[in-house]
């Protein structure tokens, strides 16, 4: 018999598994040179990624879980990440999974320490301009696969900040 837990940690697999498609596929398109085939792609990753929270609330539902009580609503944006840790100087990459107006969910092949202090350099798959801001990390756990989940929250409003792009040299 399985449990809500089973079920739920089977769902978690399943949305893994679909995001990593979904990256996998973003990179494919920068290959393809026939422009017609490259938007039905772009297409079919919008309308994936727009199920996301309906998906989800059905299955809250479904198992009677609570609604999440969230102070932002959260919106599924998958992209790609460039973190600088702002005491350091030290960058890393990692996966946008989720937005809202406080933050990020963000997914990283190394722990990010609760408290630090980074800037971000977010590029959604959906958008030409990067996403500039600073930000704090809330918390982070390990996965199943090793990896890490850390939600991110933003320092400043977003209309105030300035920020430049993130580069390597600092």
């Amino acid at each position: 018999m399985f449990t809500k837990a089973d079920y739920l940690n089977y769902l978690d697999l399943l949305a893994e598994k679909e995001r990593n498609m979904i990256f996998g596929l973003h990179l494919l398109l920068d290959q393809v040179s026939q422009e017609s085939v490259a938007e039905q792609l772009r297409a079919l990753l919008r309308e994936k990624q727009e199920a996301y929270p309906d998906i989800s609330m059905l299955f809250c539902s479904l198992f009677g879980l609570p609604a999440e009580q969230r102070r932002y609503k959260r919106d599924p944006a998958l992209g790609d990440v460039k973190l600088r840790n702002l005491q350091s100087g030290k960058m890393t990459t990692c996966r946008c999974l989720d937005i809202s107006m406080g933050g990020l969910c963000v997914e990283a092949l190394t722990e990010l320490p609760q408290g630090l202090l980074l800037a971000l350099e977010v590029r959604f798959f959906e958008s030409t301009r990067p996403v500039l801001r600073r930000a704090m990390v809330r918390w982070c756990q390990r996965t199943q696969d090793g990896r890490y989940r850390a939600g991110l929250q933003f320092e400043v409003p977003q209309a105030a900040h300035t920020g430049a792009a993130i580069s390597d040299d600092g």
